[in-house]
């Protein structure tokens, strides 16, 4: 009895995140999945092509040249990235001359983004000037 109302109240709290997948992102994904079967210029009714759009990508050479420049960056970016990444971890494990500067320099942005967000409420919330 005590698992059957645990089990209510988690899916009562995962309902709207639920709810926001399936209106957001899967209901989107499933209707472009079934236009891409259809030909419709947003006027008339969608007229059903099947295949034929997919036939026509396959056919064209900017479709090919696309998927090759996309999977060149694609690769290049993730391998050189990683490997960026992984000096820079590598250098900054190590304990050279300097190393304090370089890991305050490259969490510089996060910690400016939470001073600045801080900045902006105390303004807000300011008794004197603020907004609220």
């Amino acid at each position: 009895m005590v698992r059957r109302q645990e089990a209510a109240w988690a899916y009562l709290f995962i309902a709207p995140q639920l709810l926001g997948l399936t209106l957001f992102i899967l209901g989107p994904t499933l209707a472009t999945f079934v236009f891409s079967f259809t030909s419709w210029d947003l006027i008339a009714t969608p007229r059903w092509v099947g295949l034929a759009n997919y036939q026509a990508q396959l056919n064209a050479p900017v479709f090919w040249q696309t998927l090759r420049n996309t999977l060149v960056f694609a690769i290049g970016s993730v391998t050189l990235g990683t490997i960026a990444a992984l000096l820079v971890a590598l250098a900054l494990s190590v304990g050279l001359r300097g190393t304090t500067v370089y890991r305050g320099l490259y969490f510089l942005p996060v910690v400016t983004s939470i001073v600045a967000v801080s900045i902006v409420w105390r303004w807000i919330f300011n008794p004197e000037f603020g907004l609220f």
